[in-house]
């Protein structure tokens, strides 16, 4: 997963789910804050950049109360830079474009998705922290990633489970929290849609 999206495993349960599970609704302590130091909310460019440089670095700090999975990440890191030296060596310029790059640009497209469910919501009630994007196509490519207050409630459960869980607690979730897909996916709605009619 890691030669592909940039973040590798433990990456992802020492950042995400040890870090900002833990503190997203505290704007000081979050690993993803969309606030900066001032309290000012970051503009979304500036807000992905800082977050997929800091990605890394904020994970191994997290990983310092979770030693074994900081020990993992070492690890990960380690394997992962000796293959990409492997393939580098073999031939550097297909590992850039095959390898490299797509595992730059994947972990800054995952960080700068994540800001449209959580920027401004500075609240302490979890039905009222996150944004919901229900729309079908959204969430087939993202993995149900638009159920996101069910996703943030029980983090556990696996993303096919998602839509479930979210329709035993969409009462809860106040209707000005949920968006519109955006595009490509409205378009791919809009022309299921017109070819169902």
């Amino acid at each position: 997963m890691g030669l592909q999206t940039g973040v590798l495993g433990e990456v992802w349960v020492l950042h995400h789910t040890l870090g900002h599970h833990v503190n997203y609704l505290d704007q000081t302590k979050d690993e993803s804050a969309w606030k900066d130091t001032s309290g000012r909310i970051m503009a979304h460019l500036e807000y992905s950049l800082k977050t997929s440089l800091m990605t890394y670095p904020v994970a191994l700090q997290v990983g310092k109360k979770h030693p074994r999975s900081r020990t993992k990440l070492i690890q990960n890191i380690l394997l992962t830079t000796l293959i990409l030296a492997i393939f580098a060596a073999i031939n550097w310029v297909n590992t850039l474009i095959i390898f490299v790059v797509p595992m730059v640009i994947l972990l800054f497209m995952t960080v700068h998705v994540t800001y449209y469910h959580h920027a401004g919501l500075d609240h302490e009630d979890p039905y009222q922290a996150t944004y919901n994007i229900t729309d079908r196509w959204y969430n087939f490519f993202t993995c149900n990633l638009g159920y996101h207050t069910a996703h943030h409630l029980q983090c556990g459960r696996h993303w096919s489970e998602l839509p479930q869980f979210h329709e035993e607690i969409k009462e809860k979730i106040p209707s000005h929290l949920y968006r519109e897909a955006g595009f490509p996916f409205s378009l791919m709605t809009k022309l299921e849609k017109a070819l169902t009619r």
